[in-house]
């Protein structure tokens, strides 16, 4: 018992040792010809139509499916099913004109799928893509035929659930209703059916999103935006009475072509103040208005289905508001000259760049997003003011300031919240 026990243990671990080399062979490729008509034909049986058609079409395009009738007729049966009749009359077509046994049955069914359908050519808003969101459509009357009945219910459905991704809608002859509007199909004719911009939403053209999937749809290519920001700057060589923390607002416009955003913005802060010297009653303690001015341009890349992110790069430039700098002034009545600190207005211009992330969290279209962004800013600065200047809230004039011109370098966090139209 023990002998045939190992025997059988031993025989098991051969047969693993033989089998392990065949399971380490690759896959074998998942486009081939054979490889897509048997899972075409396995998923036809399963009653997924729609997956169905997509695999034969996929075989259908290969060098052996292009010469193939039998690929062709088969397709049409699955995309007549799958309630893609325009993909139907593409595949018996090709299926006559390859001719042979099919071509007589290729026929007939291209004679009773034309007289019984017509096509519904869908026009959308300029500067628009499909798919378009969830519609309605509802037959006016009665249809006996039990399989255009079946037909119109998958397409019923797929509208209801997913849309219309194509131009072409194929529907048995008569009256029907698209979410509401009303409209005619002939039998073997066309007719135009105009949608708007209300079941048409506006994509964006973003890089990165896998698949070829469309982009979710939002309420426009206009952003507006309103953050909290966040910022810390110093000044390489000191000498500023200013505090490192800067927080303040932005508010913002931009707008989106293609995949580039063009964006203008203004950003509001307060700059604390401080003496560089003794200071024990904090009477030189105060807030310093910053008002900027931002201009830039952006790249939109998808990060996910709702999920976007844009670096980008521009630049910026205002007012820096009243600082403190050591200076020597003279006061008008009495012509004495004193050392000590004083409030000159500063203004600056340079350079911006940074990473926004926009985050779309409701349903489609998209109006309200979430933002959150990085950024470090480089400015060049200067007072302006002169020799001679009456000093503000003083009756002293400027002699000379120990600082004209500054660098400034920081950084920026900002969270808040974007509508898009």
């Amino acid at each position: 018992m023990r002998r045939a026990h190992l025997v059988g243990v031993v025989g098991a671990l051969l047969l693993l040792a033989v089998a392990s080399p065949a399971a380490a062979q690759p896959a074998p490729d998942q486009r081939t010809y054979e490889f897509l008509r048997r899972q075409g034909r396995l998923l036809f049986e399963y009653g997924k139509f729609d997956e169905a058609a997509d695999a034969l079409a996929a075989a259908c395009v290969t060098p052996e499916g292009e010469g193939d009738p039998t690929c062709h007729s088969d397709l049409a049966v699955s995309a007549e099913k799958a309630g893609r009749v325009g993909v139907a009359i593409a595949a018996w077509e090709a299926a006559a004109r390859l001719g042979g046994p099919a071509r007589a049955e290729a026929g007939r069914e291209l004679d009773r799928l034309r007289s019984a359908y017509g096509l519904a050519s869908i026009t959308i808003p300029p500067g628009r893509t499909l798919p378009t969101l969830p519609m309605t459509l509802a037959h006016q009357g009665f249809l006996i035929d039990p399989s255009l009945k079946a037909y119109l219910a998958v397409v019923v459905e797929r509208l209801a659930t997913k849309g219309l991704d194509t131009p072409e809608l194929w529907l048995p002859a008569g009256q029907y209703t698209l979410n509401g509007a009303a409209f005619e199909v002939p039998a073997a004719g066309a007719t135009a059916v105009a949608l708007g911009s209300d079941v048409v939403p506006w994509r964006p053209r973003a890089f990165g999103l896998p698949d070829g999937a469309p982009a979710m749809a939002l309420g426009g290519p206009t952003e507006v935006g309103v953050s909290f920001v966040f910022g810390v700057a110093g000044v390489p060589g000191g000498g500023l009475g200013v505090a490192p923390a800067r927080p303040g607002v932005a508010i913002e416009l931009g707008r989106h072509v293609g995949p580039v955003r063009l964006q203008v913005g203004a950003r509001l802060a307060g700059t604390p103040t401080r003496s560089l010297g003794e200071d024990p009653d904090g009477e030189r303690r105060s807030s310093a208005l910053e008002v900027l001015g931002v201009l830039d341009v952006g790249l939109d890349l998808h990060v996910g289905q709702r999920a976007f992110l844009s670096p980008h790069i521009g630049l910026v430039g205002g007012t820096l508001g009243s600082l403190l700098v050591p200076c020597v002034a003279e006061d008008i009545a009495t012509r004495t000259v004193s050392i000590g600190e004083c409030r000159l207005a500063a203004v600056g211009l340079g350079g911006v760049a940074g990473l926004d992330l926009l985050v779309v969290p409701g349903p489609e279209p998209g109006r309200l997003a979430l933002s959150a962004g990085l950024a470090a800013e480089f400015l060049g600065a200067g007072f302006v003011a002169a020799p001679g200047d009456l000093l503000k809230g003083d009756d002293s004039n400027l002699v000379r300031s120990e600082r004209w011109r500054f660098a400034r370098l920081g950084g920026l966090v900002d969270v808040g919240l974007a509508i898009r139209f």
